[in-house]
């Protein structure tokens, strides 16, 4: 018999077949239905279904809804803001002093012509920004009735799929900055989700750590979380397992489980990579949590495990309910994807590995470029028996899915790709710098 979670996460899918609602779509999985194609060609056409100019600056997603796509973007005075790579790594922080426009866009999936478009919030940034980053980060999430958008200290905005306001919410402050040092503000980047009727905010910021928990129909705070914390750019996961609903968080010291309706911590773990940015992965009864610099762990956690799980480097057992964990292979910022029961990590120095994720077995590890270079910070989708792996250059890289590793394309988008695409109806849809294109097999 299936387990409660696995019913629960296939139903899922079955609902959200040709729909993608949220960061990396159905609960941040990453697998989309349909076959989209493996090459295209910007100058030729091959393959591009439409193309899209978008104004102004944002590293958000494309979610989709029916025939309905919608995505964030901000627009300020100067239309090419700066936007690239900081050779300091780090201490590059903008702070525009113009007004800015906080937008969210909706576009028909088909044609890619405009439905509406909505103004959240106009004025002065409220907090800088890293060179290679910007003020609309967070994606958007649906249920399908209710857009909810995050545009982090300028306010939390819920929209019906018409573009009617019907509510907004404001959490404060919420830096981006590192805790360590609180001048580098390099912008906010956890994406709302929406599990059983709330909105689910991971905010952990310098000064203050904790899950706001809001009532999608009204946009009221029902439950906040306090995280106990250092600075977390990641965006949360949730999953019905048994009888509790969970909300799962990535973390530094601070990586846990809790209940959604109590806010009980119910398994936690600590001592990983200090910068975390990838989105937690469920497949089945098991969480896939990643995190790099200052270490690159990789563990695969069951969802049933309870208190401290932390596992000692070199011991020869593992707490109960970390299935194995890995201190080496992890993501800095890319989030990893499960494709029938292998677990692939697709880190930003262009490096892919492939796991069996029940064991941890390493099937292979290979550079995607040749030589080193190549940084990659958006996260990788499949569908189709097929990986996309977007590069911060615009290289998309096609591999086949499977335990051997085999390149069947690498496409060039021609401008900077940061933003995790998006899957429909066999459909690619990639945003870049300036514009969202549809690939599809057009042939």
């Amino acid at each position: 018999m299936k387990s409660a979670t696995a019913l629960f996460f296939a139903s899922l899918l079955f609902a959200g077949a040709n729909n993608w609602p949220s960061f990396r779509g159905v609960n941040g999985h990453g697998v989309g239905k349909g076959n989209p194609p493996a090459q295209w060609d910007i100058e030729s056409g091959q393959n591009i279904h439409w193309k899209r100019p978008i104004p102004g600056l944002s590293l958000s997603s494309p979610i989709i809804w029916g025939d309905k796509l919608i995505l964030t973007t901000a627009i300020g005075s100067n239309p090419d803001p700066e936007f690239k790579h900081d050779p300091s790594w780090g201490y590059r922080i903008l702070r525009e002093k113009d007004r800015w426009k906080f937008k969210i866009l909706c576009l028909d999936k088909n044609t890619g012509k405009p439905i509406w478009e909505r103004t959240s919030f106009e004025g002065i940034p409220k907090q800088g920004r890293h060179s290679e980053s910007s003020y609309a980060n967070p994606t958007p999430a649906t249920d399908g009735k209710r857009i909810v958008a995050s545009f982090g200290s300028h306010g939390i905005y819920c929209y019906d799929l018409t573009g009617k306001q019907l509510w907004k919410n404001d959490l404060g402050l919420l830096s981006g900055a590192p805790s360590d040092n609180q001048k580098l503000d390099w912008g906010y980047s956890s994406s709302p989700i929406i599990h059983a009727g709330k909105v689910i905010v991971q905010c952990d910021t310098p000064d203050r750590a904790f899950i706001a928990v809001l009532d999608l129909k009204t946009g009221r705070e029902t439950l906040s979380i306090n995280r106990r914390g250092t600075t977390t750019w990641a965006t949360p996961a949730a999953v019905k397992h048994g009888d509790t609903d969970l909300i799962i968080c990535n973390g530094y010291k601070n990586a846990a489980a809790f209940n959604l309706r109590t806010g009980e911590r119910i398994w936690w773990l600590s001592g990983r990579g200090d910068i975390p940015v990838p989105r937690p992965v469920i497949d089945g009864d098991s969480v896939y949590l990643t995190a790099a610099h200052g270490g690159r762990s990789l563990h695969a956690i069951h969802l049933g495990s309870r208190g401290d799980i932390t596992p000692t480097p070199g011991a020869t057992t593992l707490p109960e309910g970390l299935n194995w964990w890995s201190p080496r292979q992890g993501s800095y910022i890319p989030s990893p994807i499960i494709h029938d029961h292998i677990l692939y990590v697709a880190n930003e120095r262009g490096i892919v590995t492939a796991l069996d994720s029940k064991s941890g077995k390493t099937y292979y590890t290979e550079r995607l470029n040749p030589g080193r270079g190549g940084m990659a910070y958006a996260s990788p989708v499949a569908a189709g028996g097929k990986l996309f792996i977007p590069q911060n250059d615009g290289k998309i890289h096609v591999i086949q899915a499977g335990r051997s590793f085999r390149k069947l394309a690498t496409n060039h988008m021609r401008e900077q790709t940061m933003a995790s695409p998006a899957v429909s109806n066999g459909n690619l849809y990639i945003r870049t710098r300036r514009h969202i294109y549809c690939i599809a097999d057009t042939d």
